[in-house]
C-alpha cells in the first residue's frame, strides 16, 4: 500500500477483518441529507476502511449504509446501517484495486453504533472467509 505517510502500526484488532470490496453510501452526521458513495476495502465487527473522493477529517461522525454479502457466494446482499467515527485518513498516491482513479482518500473508521445482530453477522462472515 502506498500512502502519504507510509507508516503502518502493529495489528491491534480484536475482530477478524474481511478484505473485499463492498458498496457503501454515507453521509456526515452534521449533514445527513447529502449522501456520498464509497468502496469499503475491508470491514470487521469493530471498524472499516473505505475509499472515497472526499477528504474527511479524523473524529468526524458518519452515518453509513454498507451493502454486504450474507454468504460467501454473494447470492444474497443486505444493507447494514452503522454509525461510525473517522479515526485516520490518508491520501492514496497510487491506484489500488479497491479504488481506481487518482484523487482518492483511504479512511479508517470505528463503529460507534450498530445493531448487535449485524455486528454478529459481520463477525461470523469474517471468521468464515478468513484463512
Amino acid at each position: 500500500m502506498n500512502t502519504e505517510d507510509g507508516n503502518h502500526s502493529l495489528e491491534k484488532r480484536k475482530f477478524f477483518r474481511v478484505r473485499e470490496d463492498m458498496l457503501m453510501l454515507y453521509s456526515l452526521a452534521a449533514d445527513p441529507y447529502t449522501e456520498f458513495k464509497a468502496i469499503v476495502c475491508d470491514i470487521s465487527a469493530g471498524g472499516l476502511r473505505f475509499a472515497t473522493e472526499m477528504s474527511i477529517v479524523p473524529q468526524t461522525k458518519l452515518i453509513l449504509e454498507v451493502f454486504h454479502a450474507l454468504s460467501y457466494d454473494k447470492t444474497t446482499i443486505f444493507s447494514i446501517p452503522v454509525k461510525a467515527q473517522t479515526v485516520w485518513i490518508r491520501k492514496i498516491i497510487k491506484e489500488k484495486p479497491c479504488c481506481e482513479g487518482e484523487n482518492f482518500y483511504e479512511v479508517g473508521a470505528k463503529v460507534v453504533e450498530i445493531r448487535e445482530e449485524d455486528r454478529r453477522r459481520i463477525a461470523q462472515y469474517a471468521e468464515e472467509v478468513t484463512p
